[in-house]
C-alpha cells in the first residue's frame, strides 16, 4: 500500500453556523495499473466530502475513488468547526 498524504495548501471558506469548507487539488496518482485508489478523511472532523463537484458516500471515512479520478482532481471537505489540515486527507493506493 502507498499513501499519499494530502497535507497543504488547503483553500478554506467559512460557510454558515460556524461550518467550513476545506478543498484542495490534486493530481491523478501515475502508473496506477489494476491498483485501486482509496480517498481516507479525517471521519471525526469531516461531515460532507465531494471530489470534483461529486458527493462521495464515505464508509468508515473511506471511499473507492479509483473511477472518477480525472488528470487534475478537486476535493471538498465540510467540517461543523475549524480544523487541522494535515492529516485531514489521503489516498492509498494498493
Amino acid at each position: 500500500m502507498h499513501t499519499i498524504r494530502l497535507r497543504g495548501p488547503w483553500e478554506q471558506e467559512p460557510l454558515a453556523g460556524g461550518r467550513v469548507c476545506y478543498a484542495r487539488r490534486f493530481h491523478q496518482p501515475t502508473s496506477l495499473g489494476e491498483e485501486r485508489v482509496w480517498l481516507v478523511v479525517d471521519e471525526d472532523a469531516a461531515r460532507d466530502v465531494s471530489l470534483n463537484g461529486h458527493p462521495l458516500q464515505m464508509d468508515g471515512g473511506r471511499c473507492d475513488v479509483t473511477a472518477m479520478l480525472v488528470p487534475s482532481n478537486l476535493l471538498s471537505v465540510t467540517t461543523d468547526s475549524p480544523a487541522a489540515t494535515a492529516d485531514l486527507a489521503r489516498l492509498e493506493i494498493g
